[in-house]
């Protein structure tokens, strides 16, 4: 690998298990430090331990405004910056068979996760205080008045 990301410190939302079990493996093959928020404890716990010292997990939900908070606060405390925000939590319809009887609830959880949570994810109030110059982590224009 070309160590393209050395030295950068990366949180990967949905990172215990598909693409973003990938992506973590990826990212720490290519030398960056990995938070791995999932709320998966048990599937996020074994691949920070299979990675180590390059992996940590903080167990997250994407539609939680505080766990959100606490996983930069995290990801800032343990590795000491943050460089790379990589949204990639999302659930797909398969496991809610009851869709179309069930007044929307399972739709709503859905939307939830991969809205919300990447919308959550997306903007700069939890990072802002923990980005470093340069990083490439969300942000937002000026409020006009």
């Amino acid at each position: 690998m070309s160590q393209e990301l050395a030295g950068k410190v990366a949180v990967i939302t949905g990172g215990a298990s598909g693409i973003g079990k990938a992506t973590v493996e990826l990212f720490v093959a290519e030398g960056a430090r990995v938070v791995i928020a999932d709320v998966d404890s048990e599937k996020g716990e074994a691949l920070a331990r299979s990675l180590g010292d390059a992996a940590r997990f903080k167990r997250t939900n994407v539609t939680s405004a505080e766990d959100l908070e606490a996983l930069v606060a995290f990801a800032d405390s343990t590795f000491g910056a943050l460089d790379v925000m990589y949204n990639n939590a999302g659930i797909s319809s398969a496991p809610y068979l009851r869709f179309v009887d069930d007044e929307l609830k399972d739709f709503q959880k859905i939307m939830e996760v991969n809205v919300l949570g990447a919308a959550r994810s997306s903007t700069p109030r939890p990072w802002a205080a923990h980005c470093r110059a340069g990083a490439w982590c969300p942000t937002a224009p000026p409020r006009r008045r």
